[in-house]
């Protein structure tokens, strides 16, 4: 079962262009529940061409959503449309 506590007012922490792509930390409070477990959103970042490909065809942009839990079990969400 998922349940979402995310807070209409996310604060983002930082704000970073490390030469290869544009990167969003967040701040701690905002997390995703699932199976007990705890997991907080703790870094958005883009990149431009996409790292993977869908049915073989590189796409413009992709998003990471970078998501970490408390025992440190990282998720990486991505999306190339």
């Amino acid at each position: 079962m998922f349940r979402f506590q995310y807070e209409p007012s996310t604060l983002i922490h930082d704000v970073e262009n490390n030469g290869h792509s544009i990167q969003f930390d967040f701040e701690e409070g905002d997390y995703i529940t699932y199976k007990n477990e705890r997991f907080c959103l703790k870094l958005i970042h883009f990149h431009e061409p996409s790292e993977h490909k869908i049915d073989g065809v590189i796409y413009p942009i992709e998003i990471h959503l970078v998501i970490i839990s408390v025992f440190h079990i990282i998720c990486f969400f991505q999306s190339l449309k």
